[in-house]
């Protein structure tokens, strides 16, 4: 998990392999605190995590894309008969914060879990690797740039507002922390959609 923008330069040549979880679903596979990771690059075989050293002491015979994920997968599915419970009320801390789009009171959702807001917020940093407050505006960033894409010349106080920001510059200063451009700036470099032949605009994929 990151919480702002960075810039990695890569040689051409350099192929790049992820896996992706959704938030709390990779506690499944280990016991670290997941703030422990965050805003970090950290060499996974030397801490206790979903993989162990015999994968990647066997990743560099891979050959193609295909091979690595197959490998990945059949290590993560010899780990399903050893998994460690996931944190219920922080998985359902998740969905609320996400069915309202970064938007509800984070007090609100301390209470629905049934729990005071100290132990709430230590849990979720705990099992998410950010504050609630962190989560909900990565996420509320995310719904904003969706509605750019979607409404490619609609104004941008009025997404900020719909979007749940106070106004024009609170949106700015989140797309400064986590895109390193301003909304404006994002637009112009950004390919938010391509033209067909007969000049008809689609959405591209993001």
């Amino acid at each position: 998990m990151r919480t702002a923008f960075i810039e990695a330069d890569y040689p051409k040549s350099t192929q790049l392999f992820g896996v992706g979880f959704k938030p709390a679903a990779i506690t499944a596979f280990t016991r670290v605190p997941l703030e422990e990771l965050t805003d970090r690059r950290v060499e996974l075989a030397l801490v206790e995590t979903l993989f162990d050293q015999s994968f990647y002491e066997t990743l560099p015979e891979k050959q193609s894309i295909a091979e690595i994920v197959a490998h990945t997968n059949s290590c993560l599915l010899k780990r399903f008969s050893c998994l460690y419970p996931v944190e219920s009320q922080i998985i359902r801390a998740v969905d609320l914060i996400c069915l309202s789009k970064g938007q509800l009171s984070l007090a609100d959702v301390a209470s629905d879990v049934c729990l005071c807001q100290r132990h709430f917020e230590r849990k979720f940093k705990s099992v998410i690797g950010v504050s609630p407050k962190m989560f909900a505006k990565i996420f509320r960033f995310n719904n904003a740039l969706q509605c750019m894409q979607k409404h490619q010349h609609a104004d941008l106080l009025t997404i900020a507002v719909e979007c749940g920001y106070y106004d024009r510059t609170h949106l700015t200063k989140d797309f400064k922390l986590l895109t390193g451009e301003t909304p404006t700036g994002f637009r112009k470099k950004s390919i938010f959609y391509v033209r067909d032949e007969d000049n008809s605009c689609n959405f591209a994929d993001y």
